[in-house]
């Protein structure tokens, strides 16, 4: 008889249990050595974007920021200049994308208007969902105030829509 192993289901049940225990580590190892990588990551755009869309501030909006207690998806971030309110910006989320969330932060002054738009996330499809990240769609926003509902054109509003996007 030979020394080989003979293919049993005991033999083949270990083998494919080790493989999966040795690829769950490798797996394992991987998110904790790259999760500070990536949220780090995710925080400089985070700030980026909040320098992107605030006038200039002094203070720290992510340290001070606070989640709406009716949607916790959402977040404000306040932005102070020597002390005085200049403009707030807020995160959304919206579950509603193509192909998953879509992150936004929009900064609004403190009358209330819309100062610019920047997308922290998205999975549109490319060349036609993604076009909500070029300045041209992203610009017809700035202005706009919270006293007065957003619509589409085709709704009788100011906002020219993505032909053929979901949310975007």
């Amino acid at each position: 008889m030979s020394s080989k192993l003979t293919s049993t289901l005991k033999n083949m049940v270990f083998s494919l249990g080790l493989i999966s225990l040795v690829a769950g580590v490798l797996l394992s190892l991987t998110y904790v050595t790259t999760k500070p990588a990536i949220e780090s990551g995710r925080q400089a755009k985070r700030i980026a974007s909040l320098k992107a869309v605030l006038p200039a501030f002094d203070n720290d909006p992510i340290a001070q920021s606070y989640l709406n207690k009716e949607d916790p998806t959402t977040i404000f971030y306040p932005a102070r200049l020597n002390g005085v309110d200049v403009g707030m910006a807020v995160q959304a989320t919206s579950s509603q994308g193509f192909s998953g969330d879509v992150i936004l932060i929009t900064g609004f002054t403190p009358e209330g208007k819309i100062t610019k738009i920047s997308v922290l996330s998205q999975k549109e499809t490319p060349g036609l969902g993604t076009k909500m990240t070029l300045p041209e769609f992203m610009n017809q926003f700035e202005g706009k105030s919270v006293e007065k509902p957003l619509a589409v054109k085709k709704d009788g509003g100011e906002i020219d829509a993505i032909t053929a996007a979901t949310i975007s």
